[in-house]
């Protein structure tokens, strides 16, 4: 399978999951020790995805040349900061798996959490394109941004339970870590 298909069926898997058909879902995923290695590859679907997002969220207004130069540092920045949240949750999660007995599948988890990034992704493009282009008020993008976070916890809770075959709760808490991790990173470099 080239990495084309294997990048649809990974999408239309992680999709399944987030639909609650987990079970369904895993055929969809090539869970091989190359597959691991290739979820990596979805950093560039994703990457143009988040920087959008960051580009929307910059309000329409500011488009001077001494001000696209600023856009253009931001969005290099963020590339960064998404490059080094995108190793930061994987690295943690071999101690935590260990740690919690989980690291039977651990690489599964792993190849459906990086695949279905793309997918939280593009769930937070739409509030941020309404803002940009004057559709939303800053407050309004930031309700919607808030439901979209509900739905994403949601949805990484159910990779957590269907990757890793964790309990409820264990789910809970590896979302919040990741979570914590995540505004954790942001923060230090944003």
């Amino acid at each position: 399978m080239n990495i084309v298909s294997e990048a649809a069926s990974a999408l239309k898997g992680s999709l399944m999951i987030l639909f609650s058909r987990g079970a369904a879902a895993l055929a969809l995923f090539n869970l091989t020790e190359a597959g691991f290695w290739r979820s990596f590859a979805a950093f560039l679907l994703a990457a143009p995805v988040y920087l959008a997002a960051v580009r929307f969220g910059i309000p329409a207004h500011i488009t001077t040349e001494a001000q696209g130069a600023v856009v253009g540092a931001v969005l290099i920045k963020s590339l960064a900061v998404l490059a080094l949240q995108w190793i930061a949750w994987p690295l943690v999660m071999i101690f935590v798996a260990k740690t919690l007995k989980l690291s039977r599948h651990y690489a599964r988890y792993i190849i459906i959490y990086n695949w279905s990034t793309v997918i939280v992704l593009l769930m937070q493009l739409p509030p941020v394109m309404l803002f940009y282009y004057g559709k939303v008020t800053e407050q309004g993008a930031a309700f919607f941004m808030l439901v979209i976070l509900g739905i994403v916890l949601y949805y990484r809770w159910r990779i957590a339970r269907t990757g890793l075959e964790a309990l409820p709760l264990t789910a809970v808490m590896l979302v919040l870590m990741d979570l914590v991790i995540s505004l954790a990173i942001f923060r230090l470099f944003a």
